[in-house]
């Protein structure tokens, strides 16, 4: 149990989901360690808009219960396409897919509420075999803009890949299922928090109300309303740390 950190609970719902953690807090309590839960979202009843809300309205009280040993949910978008007979394909992302696109939506609005519980985003089914590609020449530091307007980064895999987490982290998903080594790197590197993302939350977190220009005189940070991005920055920030541009990303993929 000591070079575990957790177990993961595939098709987790409201049926099963009591089982799976009574169990997992029992073993905790025995063995006196923690072993924390991932429960997968990848259910019928959460794919179908008939029973999705109710399901997961029921999936989130039993969670609530349990809070201190969910390490975090995970999305299983590849069972959730194949019950519509869909499949993203290597140029568009799953949010292209829109009755997948209308369930991760759902998840996020009952599960990541006030940042109560960690979401990570749904596996990207693509892959470069070559793991030892380096960067010779950095490409400009519109990182973000390049990916949504696919203009050509490293190659059709990866980019895509790059361009979903992107939209992940834009909708509040942190981190990602991989399903080969070469992936790793590139996750782990684009949960990083730019200077500019850093200086803005600070500032927001150490600003007690109202409006104030950004320290990039660029934008506005109205503290109340972008308080809860403004955490969630920190968060990612303590754990993956902070770069100085977009440009440093690809510094990170090169590693």
């Amino acid at each position: 149990m000591k070079v575990l950190a957790g177990v993961n609970f595939p098709k987790f719902n409201s049926e099963n989901g009591e089982r799976y953690l009574s169990q997992l807090k029992y073993l905790n309590e025995k063995l006196g360690d923690i072993l924390y839960g991932m429960p997968i979202l990848e259910d019928r009843s959460i794919a179908f808009k008939d029973t999705r809300y109710e399901e997961l309205k029921n999936i989130r009280s039993i969670l609530d219960k349990y809070s201190d040993i969910v390490l975090h949910i995970r999305v299983g978008a590849t069972d959730f396409s194949s019950y519509f007979g869909v499949r993203r394909g290597i140029d568009y992302t799953i949010y292209d897919i829109l009755t997948v696109r209308d369930i991760l939506t759902d998840i996020l609005n009952v599960f990541g509420r006030d940042n109560e519980y960690v979401i990570s985003g749904p596996v990207w089914e693509y892959f470069l075999a070559n793991k030892n590609m380096k960067f010779k020449k950095l490409p400009n530091s519109k990182f973000n803009r390049s990916l949504l307007v696919r203009e050509p980064i490293v190659n059709d895999a990866v980019d895509g890949l790059l361009r979903e987490l992107v939209i992940d982290r834009a909708n509040g998903f942190i981190g990602k299922t991989v399903i080969h080594p070469t992936h790793i790197k590139y996750v782990n590197a684009m949960q990083a928090v730019t200077l500019e993302e850093y200086n803005d939350a600070m500032q927001i977190l150490n600003t007690a109300d109202g409006v104030v220009k950004s320290a990039n005189s660029n934008k506005m940070n109205e503290i109340k309303p972008h308080r809860s991005w403004a955490e969630k920055v920190c968060m990612r920030a303590l754990v993956y740390g902070v770069i100085e541009n977009e440009a440093s990303y690809f510094e990170l993929f090169s590693d």
